[in-house]
């Protein structure tokens, strides 16, 4: 028994001087985990990532800044804030439209900055510019609520383009280069002739100003941008459609105007006598028969479109898509 209690004993002290031995040792820091530009601490100093040009600080609300961007080159030359600009398709030229008293419509070299000369024509300032396809032509909008067409290798003004009754903030020719776009602060879009500068639709839809419109690469489409919070989307093809068929339904009445015109100087003219032989009096009949016959067919088709026409006329309403 005295054996048994002995071994307990021996045991004891064992376990204790282990448990003792452990104690009292270094503090263990918490580690520190670091990787390739990125280091992080487990106390309270914000994560930094320093990477090459690029520093964020987290908590902080400035954008991320670039340093190592390289500038080419400074245009200088407008007097006042520059608010639009745009390269021609080859990017050889520049144009940029602004505040300015002397010229709010300047032209410049691509490759050298230097500027290659002035548009004047919008008063007060120029709100929006744009190419066409192949870079002969530009088109303005401004605060005076006109578009301006302007001819690149000249700088002679072409055209101005009128109907607008707020500022004209965004422009744009389509990829094809027959129709030209524009927004205005009057809630309107309106599309015109590239090359005419004729008028061709004005689409309404937006409750507030509209800032800005683009057309898709097939033309077929047009997107606008305004104020009261929406983008919208437009079938810019059925516009114009109809505007042809509307032309075409003027020329045809037009003629037959002309015609019945035509008709009636005749009737003085070779309008025979009512008395005499029946030979002359069967002429008056066939007379009046011609007469009538081209009366009624010019005023039916005045009344209503042919059947042709029906089948050709495109919906006037519906053209949001």
């Amino acid at each position: 028994m005295k054996n048994v209690c002995s071994l307990f004993l021996i045991l004891l002290l064992a376990v204790l001087t282990l448990s003792l031995s452990g104690c009292g040792g270094d503090e263990v820091e918490p580690p520190t985990e670091e990787t390739d530009g990125v280091e992080t601490n487990g106390g309270t100093d914000p994560l930094v990532v320093d990477t090459d040009g690029v520093e964020t600080n987290d908590g902080i609300d400035d954008p991320l800044v670039v340093e190592n961007v390289k500038h080419l080159r400074t245009l200088e030359g407008h007097r006042g804030p520059v608010y639009s600009v745009a390269f021609s398709p080859d990017g050889t030229k520049i144009v940029s439209g602004g505040e300015d008293t002397i010229a709010n419509i300047r032209l410049w070299n691509a490759n050298t900055g230097e500027e290659i000369r002035m548009l004047q024509g919008h008063k007060p300032l120029v709100l929006s510019v744009a190419f066409n396809r192949d870079g002969t032509r530009i088109v303005s909008g401004g605060r005076d609520h006109t578009l301006r067409l302007w001819d690149t290798n000249t700088g002679e003004e072409i055209k101005t383009l009128q109907g607008h009754e707020g500022s004209v903030p965004s422009v744009a020719f389509s990829p094809d280069g027959k129709t030209l776009a524009s927004g205005s602060a009057d809630s309107t879009l309106r599309l015109w002739d590239a090359s005419t500068g004729e008028h061709i639709r004005t689409i309404q839809g937006h409750a507030e100003g509209v800032e800005s419109v683009a057309f898709s690469p097939d033309s077929k489409t047009l997107a606008s941008g305004g104020g009261d919070n929406t983008l919208r989307l437009w079938d810019a093809i059925q516009a114009i459609t109809y505007k042809r068929y509307k032309d075409m339904r003027i020329s045809s009445v037009a003629s037959c105007s002309v015609r019945m015109a035509r008709s009636l100087q005749a009737e003085v003219r070779t309008k025979p006598s009512v008395s005499g032989t029946q030979a002359q009096a069967n002429t008056y009949a066939q007379y009046e028969r011609i007469v009538f016959g081209s009366k009624a067919s010019c005023s039916v088709r005045m009344a209503r479109p042919s059947q042709a026409e029906v089948r050709r006329k495109p919906s006037i309403s519906g053209t949001q898509i």
